[in-house]
């Protein structure tokens, strides 16, 4: 192979040494906002392009996402922080906070999208942004406002809702 370097032995990929469990942020930023994108359930093709910095130039975005996806690293990555967010979720003091939290994100993401569209002059996409936040705000509010009864009334058994939630991010 001339001009490509090779890694060296034991290495998944530069600075990814061979044992590499999939816990600590990977060097190459592409790479890791990849694994963050689609540990969060994003498509691997839409995740791609988010991720490349010439994502919407990409001519075969399917491939190249494919390709990313099958290295070993990407693979260890996406399935710890999956882990993560399922331990987050499935701690006894976690399962509510987890839950608002990632609602308050997106929520915000909503919000920040709202912003840009009024800063951008899109008048309609930010009407349909706000129509969008507010559905969700309240079906959230409703969701989580039972949730919290139920568990208060001991109608809700965390074990099964850790063991449901290990069956969804699995």
């Amino acid at each position: 192979m001339t001009g490509a370097k090779r890694l060296p032995s034991g290495y998944l990929a530069r600075g990814v040494p061979g044992d590499y469990d999939g816990s600590v942020e990977l060097p190459d930023a592409v790479h890791e906002k990849f694994c963050q994108l689609v540990a969060a359930g994003a498509q691997h093709t839409s995740a791609i392009r988010q991720a490349h910095p010439k994502g919407d130039q990409l001519k075969t975005p399917v491939q190249s996402a494919r390709a990313l996806y099958d290295k070993e690293h990407i693979k260890r990555r996406i399935r710890w922080l999956r882990e993560q967010k399922a331990r987050t979720f499935a701690s006894d003091e976690g399962i509510f906070e987890g839950f608002i939290a990632a609602t308050e994100r997106t929520m915000e993401a909503i919000a920040e999208l709202v912003e840009l569209c009024r800063n951008e002059g899109l008048a309609r996409e930010a009407t349909a942004a706000r129509a969008a936040l507010g559905s969700l705000a309240g079906r959230t509010f409703t969701h989580r406002d039972s949730m919290a009864k139920a568990d208060q009334q001991g109608r809700f058994e965390a074990t099964r809702a850790k063991l449901i939630l290990k069956e969804i991010l699995d």
